[in-house]
């Protein structure tokens, strides 16, 4: 099949094409450009969806590390004051 449509193809190039394998030449590549098509919106689709649970894991990412930055300034707060009193003279 890839044969004869590359024949076509040179021939087409070459102008010595027939009203018959200029129409077949266009359904094939037709064929061609449709199953291309089919197969690159299925796989659009499916990096779409990939795309889009990242994003949704890069959120949860997100403010874990702002919820985690948060505990450890609270952290040192804690340790902060922890120190002042065990500093701090006895009264």
């Amino acid at each position: 099949m890839e044969d004869q449509q590359k024949l076509l193809r040179e021939r087409q190039e070459l102008e010595t094409l027939q009203s018959g394998e200029a129409l077949e030449l266009d359904r094939s590549s037709q064929k061609a450009e449709d199953r291309e098509a089919n197969y690159l919106a299925s796989a659009t689709r499916r990096l779409r969806t990939e795309r889009e649970h990242l994003e949704f894991t890069n959120g949860d990412l997100r403010a874990l590390a702002a919820r985690k930055e948060e505990l450890a300034e609270r952290l040192e707060q804690v340790i902060r004051e922890t120190r002042t009193e065990r500093d701090a003279p006895a009264r």
